[in-house]
């Protein structure tokens, strides 16, 4: 199966963007409340061990964009995922921390 999306808005889009578009059809008591929960304690975690950015800022994935990652990646429960442009690395740690959780997967991420 193939994905195809607009990376100019997905890159755009604020964690509370990508909260209303997980959210959107869901009712409260909604498994994928403990999902954003997940991802919120391990955005937190990142935030605090970042120390400094080899790449531009600009560079790195929104938080919303890696929301959505570790989302899509805790509920399809893939094998693999290859990511091209690395970067700081902050949408490659989501979705590792992802497949941790899974306790299957792994992420491929390749830069030059």
């Amino acid at each position: 199966m193939s994905i195809s999306y607009d990376k100019e808005y997905l890159l755009s889009l604020t964690k509370e963007d990508a909260k209303r578009l997980i959210l959107l059809p869901i009712r409260n008591n909604s498994p994928l409340r403990s999902l954003i929960k997940e991802f919120e304690i391990f955005s937190n975690m990142q935030k605090k061990l970042i120390q400094a950015e080899t790449y531009p800022h600009s560079w790195n994935s929104g938080e919303g964009l890696r929301l959505l990652l570790f989302a899509f990646i805790r509920i399809t429960k893939p094998e693999n995922v290859i990511e091209t442009g690395t970067a700081n690395g902050h949408s490659t740690a989501a979705m590792a921390h992802a497949f941790e959780l899974n306790g299957n997967g792994k992420v491929h991420s390749f830069d030059i």
